[in-house]
């Protein structure tokens, strides 16, 4: 995250934002969690598990929208229907 969701000012690595005052730490855990999410998915592809990988992204996403976990589950959907 680079800007505070409540007052757009930019996030110094803190988990209050040190113009509004918010609260990031649940946020922060969130789109850390959404991460090892999306490695986990990549995992399972390489692994040939793309069921597996696509439950990763699926629940990768419910936490944060990120383009890149949207791709990889395009790609595990398409992977799974030519099965």
């Amino acid at each position: 995250m680079e800007r505070c969701p409540s007052c757009r000012a930019r996030l110094d690595g803190d988990a209050t934002c040190r113009r509004c005052g918010m609260e990031l730490t649940t946020l922060i855990e969130a789109e850390d969690a959404a991460e090892r999410l999306v490695q986990l998915g990549v995992a399972h592809l390489a692994a040939g598990d793309t069921v597996a990988a696509r439950g990763e992204f699926v629940q990768a996403l419910a936490l944060r929208r990120a383009p890149l976990a949207q791709v990889l589950l395009g790609f595990a959907d398409k992977l799974n229907a030519s099965r």
